[in-house]
């Protein structure tokens, strides 16, 4: 079995307001059930090593007032970077599965009438995400000659959006293209400060928003390089 964590950067602003919001980036991290358990293990030991309790969150570690967040206090921006890159490192050596990055630019999407509300283009990000994960199981199950399947979690965000972006998810689950039959059951939430998957892929989504909307490639490239044949990467860009 696989799991799919998503989590966001950014935000999918209305039409009013999208030259506010250079980007919206959905972050992804598909790991076996296996690999997972190593990548808790690891990050409860890295986060004990700097001192730091409680949730991690990529907006933590932003040069701002938010980076005074109380479970980072005790570390100095310098410090918070080698926990990021030490973060990275973590993921690149010890996961096994799929990096995954899509990238919407709001201006453009509703210029070139690729979606119409905010709660669409995040749809439309979210199903090219889950698509990439099921072409992942689909490439993992010829290889290994197996029948790989694989599900969603995904950060939890209020109950009106959660239960409409279940409903189009469970309409793509019906669909037969894009081996959509190899993900189990529904989509399933969590809150993230419950969640190592979802911290993991708000890192992801926080490296990748960082890339394109700040032109900063630091820790997606640290992220990037000497990336181990077990784990791929992948950025796609809508629309």
């Amino acid at each position: 079995m696989h799991i799919l964590f998503v989590d966001e950067s950014g935000t999918a602003p209305e039409p009013a307001h999208a030259e506010k919001s250079p980007m919206f980036v959905l972050g992804g991290l598909a790991v076996s059930e296996d690999s997972w358990v190593e990548l808790a293990l690891r990050l409860s030991s890295l986060k004990d090593e700097f001192g730091i309790v409680g949730e991690i969150k990529w907006r933590y570690f932003n040069r701002s007032e938010l980076s005074n967040h109380a479970t980072l206090s005790h570390l100095s921006i310098a410090q918070r970077n080698e926990f990021r890159r030490n973060v990275f490192n973590l993921i690149r050596t010890h996961a096994q599965g799929l990096v995954l990055s899509v990238v919407v630019q709001p201006s453009s999407a509703y210029e070139n009438l690729f979606c119409t509300s905010a709660e669409e283009m995040y749809e439309k990000a979210f199903q090219a995400i889950t698509h990439e994960f099921s072409s992942y199981l689909a490439r993992l199950s010829i290889n290994n000659q197996s029948n790989e399947r694989g599900l969603v979690v995904a950060d939890h965000r209020n109950a009106a959006q959660d239960e409409r972006l279940r409903t189009f998810h469970h309409a793509n689950l019906t669909q037969v293209h894009f081996e959509s039959h190899r993900l189990v059951e529904g989509l399933f939430f969590s809150a993230s400060h419950l969640s190592v998957g979802t911290q993991l892929a708000d890192f992801i989504a926080g490296a990748s928003f960082r890339k394109h909307a700040r032109s900063d490639e630091e820790f997606w490239n640290h992220l990037e390089e000497n990336t181990s044949d077990s784990l791929e990467l992948k950025i796609r860009m809508l629309p």
